[in-house]
This record gives C-alpha cells, sequence and structure tokens, in this order.
C-alpha cells in the first residue's frame, strides 16, 4: 500500500506540480480535519467491512486511515508543517494521544467486564463503532505526530550502527512480511508458551529484516531502488 500510495503521489504531483512556498505552521484546524474525516471515512467504510475483517488480504476497514495519514504526511513535508512542531502545539498533540490511547482501554476495558459483545465495537453502524472510530481518528493523527515530534528532540544523534539500520530501513519494510511469516511458521514446531514464542518472533523478525534489508543494499543497482 506504501508503494501503492507513493507511486499515486508521484503521478498526481507530476500533473498538478505543487506551488513553491515558503514553511508555514501546522494549525489545529489541519488536525481536526484529517482525525475527523478518519472517523466519519472509517465509520462509513465499516457499514460494509467490519474493523479486522480482511479483503483481498487487507485490512479494509482501517484504509481511511491509511490514506489520511499518508496525505496529511505529504502535505506536512511539503509546507514545512514539522520542522518543528510548535512547542505549545506539541504540548496539546502529546495530550490528545494519550487521552485518545487510554480512551480506547477503558472503552473495550468496561465493554469486556460488562460481557458486550466486541463484535459490535467492529462496525455495523453502531453507535459502538462510531465511538472507536472517533478515538482512532485522535489516535492516528495525533500519537504518530507526537512520536515523530519526541524522536526529533529527543534523538536527534546516531552511532554507526544506528545509521546503517537508517540507511536499510526501507529494505528492511519490504522484505519484513516474508520473514515475520518465515519465523512464525517455523515457530510452530517448538513447543513454546505462546508469549515466549511471540517476543522471539518479533526480536527475531526485526533483526533479521534489518538484515537481509543491509545485504540487499550491498547488491549493485538495488541500493539506488531501495
Amino acid at each position: 500500500m506504501l508503494l501503492l500510495f507513493s507511486a499515486m503521489y508521484a503521478v498526481a504531483r507530476t500533473v498538478w506540480p505543487r506551488r513553491t512556498t515558503g514553511p508555514t505552521p501546522l494549525r489545529a484546524w489541519h488536525l481536526l480535519t484529517a482525525g475527523t474525516v478518519i472517523a466519519l471515512a472509517s465509520y462509513a467504510v465499516r457499514f460494509v467491512v467490519s474493523l479486522g475483517e480482511e479483503r483481498w488480504h487487507l485490512a479494509l476497514g482501517q484504509a481511511p486511515a491509511w490514506v489520511v495519514g499518508f496525505a496529511l504526511g505529504a502535505l506536512a513535508g511539503e509546507r514545512g508543517w514539522l520542522d518543528p512542531i510548535e512547542p505549545v502545539m506539541a504540548r496539546r498533540i502529546r495530550g490528545i494521544a494519550w487521552a485518545a490511547l487510554v480512551g480506547c482501554v477503558v472503552v473495550i476495558g468496561v465493554a469486556s467486564a460488562m460481557g458486550a459483545n466486541i463484535d459490535d465495537f467492529g462496525g455495523g453502524g453502531t453507535w459502538q463503532s462510531l465511538v472507536i472510530a472517533v478515538l482512532e481518528g485522535a489516535l492516528v493523527v495525533a500519537m504518530s505526530l507526537w512520536v515523530l515530534d519526541v524522536f526529533r528532540r529527543r534523538l536527534d544523534h546516531q552511532s554507526g550502527l544506528a545509521r546503517g539500520m537508517s540507511r536499510a530501513a526501507f529494505a528492511a519494510f519490504v522484505v519484513h512480511q516474508v520473514v515475520l511469516v518465515g519465523f512464525v511458521l517455523a515457530s510452530r514446531h517448538v513447543a513454546w508458551p505462546p508469549e515466549i514464542e511471540y517476543a522471539a518472533v518479533g526480536v527475531l523478525g526485526v533483526l533479521g529484516s534489518f538484515m537481509i534489508g543491509a545485504l540487499l543494499l550491498r547488491l549493485p543497482g538495488v541500493s539506488r531502488v531501495v
């Protein structure tokens, strides 16, 4: 999906070149608009495809978040919205992000404790699915920007290993599904508790993806693509 969105963005900017302007500040209404579109579009899409349900091997119930998140990131890059995020805005984003996260935990926790039908939160036009869609809109927008701001302010330097991993990140992204599926299939034959198996597959999957990504970059011509 990321490759598809990137290709569509490249075509769109070829047909409609962006006007060159100076950096502009990120405004609250930008984020409010993005979160609202995610919430309303997710609620509407989940009339047909519930949250977590797959169509054509894609969790299409989350598609609005993918599309709006990509568009927000592209516009932010073009307009310099994140260079940097103003401190007051960053604090507000952090508060919204954690409030949305806590809200999700509380809503699902209370619903489970009361024996509610969890499927009602997945879609079908229920008020429960609207609540989840609103929380998702706030979480997707605010948490993404807050994490980005934290990394920019506090993790703004790299060691040699980190630089190598950073360079191999996209290649690791390309191969990670094959690597993870391979470890999952291999772990079926190991009699470990599920928690240990999950942790082992996660750690080995990350390490394996970055190692393969780094090796791919050594192939002639590949580094120009990934």
